[in-house]
């Protein structure tokens, strides 16, 4: 659905309206039913607007109209605006591609959802984020992860059970599931080093050495028991590029850490894996509400520069 509102400012109030509504559009960006907000000043008449706003569908549109920030903006109207906006509504026809998210608008946006509507996610989109996931960097280019995705009621009963009862397994249509090859390095991985051959991006001579190189770091890791951590971190490389790229697609996900790892290999059937550890586990589908943003510290308190203060 597509809103069109014409806006006419009181002589003075331009600023103030053209402030006000590029706070609305940023506002509305993070709501997952909206698919566009577009704020529009008149060339010739500069105390003239036009907010052309598309929903996904009624119920969308509706989630918007509840929101605490538009009711507080429309408080505002009374005073900026030389007469109420005008109003129409139409229905899309047809229309250019939609144009992913960029990297940096996902990551604003991206919120962690525990509820869904029942909608499916496109499967070639799915495919797509998956895609995307492995193409995450890996220590070594091991690509010690492996990821198993559950659609099946079932699956995401066993998830469910798993999580404790949370409500993301029971609503979401899409769990994935990210686990760690912790014993990745002892598997055959010449197909890492044909596939880096074949695109010209390694040499012979690099590949002999990168392979004795490599091998000799996770002996070590082994030595010390670092293989598990090693591996959990790349998993968790792969999990982050798979929520920013289904934040990106106007998908809502949840990294969830609050599981029994022996129930959720047991749901996948990997309960007598113990080369694997699990990482994480996410949710995908489309948001039935956005959770409004908590806010995160200021930059100062977290970031430092060559060394930390003194505690």
């Amino acid at each position: 659905m597509i809103f069109v509102a014409d806006l006419h400012a009181r002589e003075g109030a331009e600023d103030a309206l053209r402030q006000l509504l590029a706070e609305l559009a940023a506002a509305t960006a993070g709501e997952p039913g909206a698919l566009a907000y577009s704020v529009r000043q008149h060339l010739d008449e500069p105390a003239r607007f036009q907010v052309s706003e598309h929903y996904r569908d009624r119920a969308a549109w509706e989630q918007h109209m509840d929101a605490p920030y538009l009711r507080e903006a429309l408080d505002r109207f009374p005073q900026l605006l030389q007469a109420p906006p005008a109003l129409a509504s139409y229905v899309e026809r047809s229309c250019l591609a939609s144009t992913p998210l960029s990297v940096s608008d996902a990551i604003r946006q991206r919120r962690a959802v525990r509820h869904y509507r029942p909608d499916p996610v496109d499967p070639a989109v799915l495919e797509e984020l998956l895609e995307l996931a492995l193409a995450a960097p890996s220590s070594w280019n091991l690509q010690d992860r492996q990821l198993v995705v559950v659609t099946s009621e079932p699956g995401r009963q066993a998830l469910t059970h798993a999580t404790g009862g949370q409500p993301q397994p029971q609503e979401a249509p899409v769990m994935v599931v990210f686990l760690a090859d912790c014993q990745a390095h002892t598997r055959d991985r010449s197909d890492i080093w044909n596939q880096a051959r074949a695109n010209g991006a390694w040499s012979d001579d690099f590949i002999r050495f990168f392979a004795a190189e490599s091998q000799a770091f996770q002996e070590a890791l082994a030595a010390r028991g670092a293989l598990r951590e090693y591996a959990i971190k790349d998993a968790m490389i792969a999990a982050s590029f798979f929520i920013l790229a289904a934040q990106s697609r106007g998908l809502a996900t949840s990294p969830m850490n609050g599981w029994d790892e022996t129930l959720v290999k047991r749901a996948i059937g990997a309960e007598q894996r113990d080369d694997l550890a699990v990482a994480l586990l996410v949710s995908l589908g489309h948001a039935a509400a956005q959770p409004s943003p908590p806010g995160r510290r200021p930059a100062q308190s977290q970031v430092f520069r060559e060394q930390l203060p003194a505690a």
